[in-house]
């Protein structure tokens, strides 16, 4: 029995860890975004630019090398053929990033407080903790409350929560003390190794970065370079379609 309790104690660690890594891993992306949003929407607009070159430069070289006229409607259709897919990512993210723009980062005395809150209730409600927040709808409603609260890191609402999710279990019957599941080595070992992968992860590592203005200052600049690079390439395109188009092919429309 002290075996198994072990295991729960372990394997209840585990889960809310794992939860705390993954909402730590979307909460730096979200921060790297709002950084640096403007710069990912630039160098976005400089990559569909290139993709567009790159396919006009290829269609022109290609109807060159066989002697045969620059057909400029079946390059255009190619051309936006090829944009399609990428125009629709570029609708996606700028969304995204609109959305980003209204993110608030938190304190660090919030983060911390929120998931020290976010444990206890987790001990209490968590669906592979406590199946009741599964199957019972006032549970179910107070933890769909709860996983709200702490993305947001409102940690003052969720010890209201707390408050709330042991009243109800309380009036429900349900022995705080006994809440546990039967759980084996097997699938401890497993959720260790997700908590340990997700550690060593760039999103979760990028979280020490962002608390350097340096080092965000940094990668404005290499991106920035990177953008400048892919430009410089654009540019080397947009002289081949010249070279191309002087060389004295033909041009038809249809």
């Amino acid at each position: 029995m002290s075996m198994n309790l072990n295991l729960f104690e372990q394997y209840a660690d585990l889960v809310l860890e794992l939860d705390e890594v993954s909402k730590t891993c979307k909460y730096n992306d979200c921060l790297y975004g709002k950084y640096l949003a403007d710069i990912m929407l630039y160098q976005s607009q400089i990559s569909r630019e290139y993709i567009r070159k790159s396919s006009m430069l290829l269609f022109c070289n290609g109807a060159a090398k066989i002697s045969s006229p620059i057909n400029v409607s079946v390059m255009s259709k190619i051309t936006n053929s090829v944009l399609k897919g990428y125009d629709e990512y570029l609708k996606l993210m700028k969304s995204e990033l609109s959305e980003i723009e209204a993110f608030t980062p938190s304190t660090h005395s919030d983060i911390k407080n929120s998931y020290e809150v976010y444990k206890r209730i987790g001990r209490l409600l968590h669906p592979k903790i406590n199946e009741l927040s599964l199957t019972d709808a006032d549970m179910a409603f107070i933890w769909a409350k709860v996983a709200a609260a702490y993305a947001a890191n409102d940690w003052k609402a969720l010890m209201f929560l707390e408050e709330r999710a042991i009243r109800t279990l309380r009036e429900q019957g349900v022995d705080i003390s006994m809440i546990t599941v039967d759980v084996d080595e097997k699938t401890v070992e497993h959720l260790r190794q997700e908590v340990e992968e997700l550690k060593a992860s760039e999103d979760y590592l990028l979280g020490e970065k962002l608390d350097s203005e340096e080092w965000i200052d940094a990668e404005r600049t290499r991106l920035m370079n990177e953008s400048k690079a892919v430009e410089k390439m654009i540019e080397s395109m947009n002289e081949g379609l010249r070279t191309v188009m002087t060389s004295g092919v033909k041009m038809v429309l249809e």
